[in-house]
Order: C-alpha cells, then sequence, then structure tokens
C-alpha cells in the first residue's frame, strides 16, 4: 500500500511525512492503538515510502510508486532491507533470540543502497529479558536504519522500551473510512459493510473478524432484549453469556470483542430513533426493534448502552456486566415516565 492511500490516521502521516522530508526522521517509533486499526498497516507503508526506487520523483511529499521492484517486494515480504516480524499471545512471546536475530537484520548492509527497517508488531509480547537485550539497539541503531514497534498501549510495554521511542498514537477510523476498507480492499458488500462498520468501533479489522457472525441479526434482537424486555434480566444475562461466548469455546478477549459489537450497533439503533423523535435525521439501522421506544426512555436506555461499554473498557466480568445492563434496562422501564433532568442527560448524551 504506497503512503498516501493509507486510510485514515492523517495527522500521523503528516508528521512522520514531514520527518521524512526535513530529514529528521526518528530512529525507533512506537505506533500504539487498538487492535486492527491500521498500525502495522501504516508502518509497512512508512517502509515501502522509504525504499521504493522512485522515491525521489515525489519532491516534498512523500509516497511510494507500488510498482517497481521494490514495492513489489515489501509487499511479497520478500525485500532484503525491510524485515516485518509479528508476534501475537498465540504465537508465543518475543524472546531473546528473537531480538538477536532482527540485530543481525538491521547490521547488515543494506543491500539495495537505502534504509534498513525493522518493524516489530506485537511488541507488548517481549519478555523482560528481551526487552533488555533490545536497549542498545533502540539506544544506538546502526546508521540508515529505521525501527517501528507496534502495541497497543505503551502500559503493555516496559517503559525502558517506550521511553526510547517517539510515540504516536493512532485513534480508530470514522465509520465512513471503515466502511471505505472494507467495500475497497476487501470487497464487502455495501449493505454488511455498512453494519460491520456500525460495529467496528473504528477497527476494518475487528469489523473483518465479524464476518460470518450474523452481527445484525444479533444486535436486532439484543436491542429488543433491552428496550422491550420480556424475561427476568438474570435469564436474558446468562443466555447471551452463553451467546458471546459460544458456550466457553472463545476466549474472554474474543467474547468481549462480540459484545462490544452489539452494544455498538445498538446503540446506533437507540441513537437514531432519539435523534427521529427530535426531527433529526437518525441512523436507519434496526431502526424497526426502535420504532415504539418514547424519547425518554431512548435516552435513558441510551446511557445505559455507553455506562456499559464504558465498563467493557475496563475488563468488566461479562456474565455481571450483562446482568447490569438488563437489570438497569428493566429499571429504565419501570420509570420511563419520569423525564431525566437535562443538564444529567440531554446534554451528557451524544445524540
Amino acid at each position: 500500500m504506497s503512503f498516501d492511500t493509507v486510510v485514515g490516521h492523517a495527522d500521523a502521516r503528516a508528521a512522520i511525512e514531514r520527518s521524512i522530508v526535513t530529514g529528521r526522521l526518528a530512529h525507533a517509533y512506537l505506533f500504539v492503538g487498538d487492535d486492527g486499526i491500521g498500525k502495522r498497516t501504516l508502518a509497512i507503508a512508512v517502509a515501502r515510502a522509504l525504499v521504493c526506487e522512485r522515491r525521489g520523483e515525489f519532491g516534498d511529499h512523500v509516497n511510494a510508486c507500488g510498482k517497481c521492484g521494490a514495492c513489489i517486494r515489501v509487499a511479497r515480504d520478500s525485500h532484503p532491507d525491510v524485515l516485518v516480524s509479528r508476534f501475537d499471545a498465540a504465537a508465543g512471546s518475543v524472546k531473546v533470540g528473537d531480538i538477536r536475530a532482527m540485530e543481525e537484520f538491521l547490521q547488515r548492509t543494506a543491500l539495495e543502497g537505502g534504509y534498513k527497517v525493522l518493524v516489530v508488531d506485537g511488541a507488548e509480547e517481549m519478555t523482560d529479558a528481551a526487552a533488555n537485550a533490545f536497549l542498545k539497539t533502540l539506544e544506538e541503531p546502526p546508521p540508515h536504519s529505521l525501527l517501528i514497534l507496534v502495541a497497543q498501549s505503551t502500559s503493555t510495554l516496559p517503559s525502558t522500551v517506550a521511553s526510547r521511542c517517539q510515540v504516536i498514537r493512532l485513534r480508530g477510523l470514522d465509520e465512513v473510512d471503515v466502511r471505505r476498507v472494507l467495500v475497497e480492499q476487501a470487497s464487502v458488500p455495501d449493505d454488511e459493510a455498512t453494519a460491520l462498520a456500525a460495529a467496528s468501533g473504528g477497527s476494518p479489522g475487528r469489523a473483518l473478524a465479524l464476518r460470518g457472525v450474523d452481527v445484525l441479526a444479533e444486535a436486532a434482537a439484543l436491542t429488543r432484549e433491552i428496550v422491550s424486555p420480556s424475561r427476568d434480566s438474570i435469564e436474558a444475562a446468562a443466555a447471551w453469556y452463553r451467546c458471546v461466548r459460544e458456550s466457553n469455546k472463545v476466549t474472554y478477549n474474543q467474547a468481549s470483542a462480540r459484545l462490544r459489537a452489539l452494544l455498538l450497533l445498538a446503540v446506533h439503533a437507540v441513537r437514531g430513533s432519539l435523534r427521529r423523535s427530535l426531527g433529526l435525521p437518525g441512523d436507519g439501522l434496526l431502526r424497526e426493534e426502535t420504532a415504539a421506544v418514547s424519547a425518554v426512555r431512548a435516552q435513558a436506555v441510551l446511557q445505559t448502552l455507553l455506562a456499559t461499554l464504558e465498563c467493557l473498557d475496563k475488563k468488566a466480568h461479562l456474565e455481571l456486566l450483562l446482568e447490569d445492563l438488563f437489570l438497569r434496562s428493566r429499571i429504565d422501564v419501570a420509570g420511563s415516565d419520569v423525564p431525566i433532568p437535562l443538564n444529567n442527560a440531554w446534554e451528557a448524551v451524544e445524540i
């Protein structure tokens, strides 16, 4: 992927471009942000821009042609001067031996006369011993080399590693950009891309992981359960817990991501209902499920959903979180005719 065709992350791209053009590129960067938002994609685009055979043709604009031999070799993961090392929990931790192999790569002379670029995706998987072994390279890398570490957060890395890198914080993409990635790069049909983008939380990777799950149908059922409860809250929570955990066949993180997707779609549906009740244009997703919801009820449910998402960010126990969600939604029903003060609700909830 060429540097200027990376979707989103405009501020990060502009900062890196300025550094390249002015010759002030840091020796080590740390890209941090949620899973699936394009951290590795941006890192590889930077690498390609630095080794492209036609890089001098773009003047003060940083880009890669995408067609020369160097660009093609980067895309095929076979460029001799670009190493992308990928690590995750499933593959195991980054050990001292892995660090030694990376350092050996950096010490070799660039075969094509330009930069040597090392991308470490999943840097948070470094053991303490590996991190300590990597410190000298981070402090004094070989000339004309660039290190890009990719991680979810600075807090997941030893402070000694993070402090030796220039940190670039990447945010989730707008829904429009997520949808664009899905349609243009993954050939997802329009309607499905719209639903997946709404459920993604700004992460194209997360959206693609949801393919194969009828997320819209599940979200419709969850939304109905919340806005029009028909069974005991404990029973409902147990049923939805089994659903997202697939009877304990998936990990907590996988179940949490699935629940987040469903809650985000429910937020879309309820927010759309609230906007329409105020005479504003509203999202058409799950419109039927929220058609009979009053403005006051929608307002209360929306606040409950947003609070649930906030708790999910804090690694809450999923079954207890669901019990709280359904209990609160049933309390909302009992008090649905009691208006909530403006300063506590309308101003607090972005609609």
